[in-house]
């Protein structure tokens, strides 16, 4: 699938409505500010900027606000659709520091980055889902970390990890790049 991008203009209804509900993730509003974390009132969504490995605005996933067992509403949602697999949450934002990283952290959902960077670790990106893309590998074997961590959600199976892991390898084979993972078995490190 093509990368549409969007004038970052139609960012513009969203921003500047820092949400209280990340502040209580742990996701300071310093971080917010630096994603461009908004509010969409229409769908009761926190708005999370997704863009391309060029940094065009490609589209904008959305956080329920609600309870959404209780609403039978998605939790996670796209405002503006994109296909995913083609970025990584949190890759132009902090470029600068994954760029040779010691530690190139690889998470599943934007929260994940945001938490990350409000504890100035600011070399996390996201997937947007548990499965790796061959445009995702590529551009994270150019940025030449030292270490790629995968750091997936509690509840997925270990097997569906080591397989992310194999894609990742089979590429690295002329690359002195580390892989490894953290399975949070009981839900306590992550």
């Amino acid at each position: 699938l093509e990368l549409t991008t969007y004038d970052e203009s139609i960012l513009e209804p969203y921003l500047n409505k820092y949400n209280v509900m990340f502040f209580k993730d742990g996701i300071s509003f310093e971080t917010q500010k630096k994603f461009e974390i908004g509010f969409d009132v229409i769908s009761q969504r926190i708005t999370c900027p997704w863009w391309s490995f060029d940094g065009q605005l490609v589209g904008i996933t959305g956080r329920y606000i609600g309870d959404s067992e209780e609403d039978n509403t998605l939790k996670w949602c796209p405002v503006i659709p994109h296909p995913k697999s083609q970025t990584l949450y949190g890759y132009t934002e902090n470029y600068q520091h994954l760029q040779g990283c010691e530690e190139l952290y690889i998470g599943e959902s934007e929260k994940f980055v945001l938490q990350l960077d409000s504890m100035d670790i600011n070399t996390g990106s996201a997937l947007g889902g548990n499965s790796i893309h061959v445009p995702q590998i590529i551009h994270i074997i150019n940025l030449q970390p030292q270490k790629i961590i995968f750091c997936m959600d509690e509840g997925l199976e270990e097997e569906i990890v080591l397989a992310q892991i194999k894609k990742v390898k089979s590429r690295l084979k002329f690359y002195d790049i580390e892989v490894g993972y953290i399975f949070d078995r009981e839900n306590k490190i992550l």
